[in-house]
């Protein structure tokens, strides 16, 4: 009945919420646990309009600096699941609008649910449910499960 669940995060703490709640069914169910880090693409790109701000901080330092981030918050959620009991976890990390990627991801692994943080890091963390959350359930090919 469930065999893959998609936990999109961002490393907050709802997001953390989300991923003990995901383990805790993947445990029961046997279910692999896909977790995703969808960095925005705005994010990980420099102001070129100020090329000598871009040669002070050094474009290449600040990029392989982001990507070892995107990758350890994927990583962390990883180990975040198997320590609370998943036996089969998986991490991915991919760029761009992080509702649409989420949405093409829970596709692509054949998710049949999605369980991700009611709010994230994001600019509206403060309203009820933050954005991304709110497109995803909307919009989501299979149950999604929002979690405080």
């Amino acid at each position: 009945m469930l065999s893959t669940i998609l936990v999109p995060t961002d490393g907050s703490d709802a997001a953390n919420r989300a991923i003990a709640w995901a383990a805790s069914l993947a445990r029961h169910y046997g279910a692999l646990i896909v977790i995703l880090h969808v960095t925005a693409e705005d994010e990980t790109t420099l102001d070129e309009t100020d090329p000598l701000e871009a040669a002070r901080i050094g474009r290449i330092d600040v990029a392989d600096a982001v990507e070892t981030i995107i990758e350890g918050i994927a990583r962390e959620g990883e180990k975040k699941a198997r320590s609370t009991g998943a036996q089969r976890v998986v991490s991915i990390t991919r760029s761009g609008d992080p509702a649409a990627v989420i949405q093409e991801q829970a596709r692509q692994s054949s998710a049949e649910l999605i369980v991700m943080g009611q709010r994230g890091l994001g600019p509206l963390a403060q309203i009820s449910i933050g954005s991304v959350s709110a497109k995803v359930s909307q919009q989501a090919v299979c149950a999604c499960l929002l979690v405080k």
